[in-house]
């Protein structure tokens, strides 16, 4: 199985997430306060073009917005709290009218990571279609008994992290629950040798259903955050995840639905000048709009990172709200433009 998408440094994950929550939010807040992300850089904002990312850059120095994001592609909640911790940032921290915290996901896909380099093999999936069964029994074994590994530190430092927070009450709170990795992706496996993947995979979904999220939320309704649930928008989306080198980062889809999902968390209407459903600006929802759609989801269904790329794209695109643009959205487009033009 091939990736179909690039790994995001930490940087890059950090200036797109800048990109799309500054180009959301009403100009009011952009010129009031700044954004503070900290976290493992998982749930960031992605697929935004350089152009688009320079034209950011124009607009940070007109609001006078500052933006600073601390994510650490291996981040444990451990690190995060260690930043969270620390005067300096605190002073930071002070500020923010944003902070939004993406982290667990690195306490139990690191040892899954460390386990499974002992093999070897360095595709995950690979592991399940090379590795001969009586060995691969064994393997699997030690795979899932590893996702627990780190359950009693993150429950330890999650708490301490939302305990943190409660210092900032001026700042809107955002945590977001962890995603799977793993769960219905696609890995063209014999049933027999899916059967062995599946065991993994289920292990790792339990210690997110029934410790790491129930955790979040727990937390999330106790303090009074904002929880955007990563876990229920990709659960079922085998073209969210790419995991066969166990990379937890998601495809431009899973991204794409990400970045929706924490702009709404924003309460961040369509950026000024774009209305839902007018996808090309041109003062009016038609045909035109709904084909812009159904090309841009052909595209991410291929693979690709779609061919809208601007934050008001893929929000106007999203005519429906549910954090995805596909054929849905594009038939509804056609629906309204019927009723303006009946």
């Amino acid at each position: 199985m091939k990736k179909n998408h690039n790994r995001l440094t930490a940087l890059a994950a950090a200036a797109a997430l800048c990109a799309g929550l500054v180009q959301g939010i009403p100009a009011h807040a952009a010129a009031a306060g700044q954004i503070e992300a900290c976290g493992d850089g998982t749930a960031m904002l992605a697929s935004l073009s350089s152009l688009e990312h320079g034209a950011f850059q124009t607009y940070l120095h007109l609001n006078g917005l500052h933006y600073r994001a601390y994510a650490n592609a291996r981040a444990k909640t451990g690190d995060v709290l260690y930043f969270l911790q620390q005067e300096e940032e605190q002073k930071k921290l002070a500020d923010a009218e944003y902070i939004v915290i993406t982290a667990g996901l690195m306490d139990v896909i690191a040892p899954l990571q460390d386990q499974a380099d002992r093999t070897g093999i360095q595709q995950f999936s690979d592991i399940f279609g090379q590795l001969p069964e009586a060995q691969l029994a064994e393997c699997t074994d030690a795979l899932a008994a590893s996702v627990t590994q780190n359950k009693d530190a993150f429950t330890e430092h999650y708490k301490a992290i939302a305990a943190e927070l409660q210092q900032y009450p001026d700042a809107h709170i955002i945590l977001t629950t962890v995603y799977h990795p793993l769960k219905a992706c696609e890995t063209g496996l014999s049933p027999e040798r899916q059967a062995y993947y599946d065991k993994v995979s289920d292990a790792l979904d339990a210690v997110l259903t029934e410790t790491v999220n129930p955790l979040i939320r727990e937390l999330g309704d106790a303090y009074g955050y904002t929880v955007v649930d990563a876990y229920a928008l990709f659960d079922g989306k085998a073209d969210y995840t790419a995991p066969e080198a166990l990379d937890p980062y998601p495809t431009g889809a899973g991204y794409q639905a990400l970045g929706t999902a924490l702009l709404k968390a924003l309460d961040a209407p369509v950026p000024e000048g774009w209305t839902y459903g007018d996808v090309n600006r041109d003062s009016a929802v038609n045909a035109s709009d709904a084909a812009l759609v159904l090309i841009h989801a052909a595209s991410v269904g291929a693979g690709t990172d779609g061919t809208l790329t601007l934050v008001g794209e893929l929000l106007a695109a999203d005519f429906n709200r549910d954090g995805n643009v596909n054929a849905s959205d594009a038939a509804q487009i056609l629906i309204k433009s019927a009723k303006d033009n009946a």
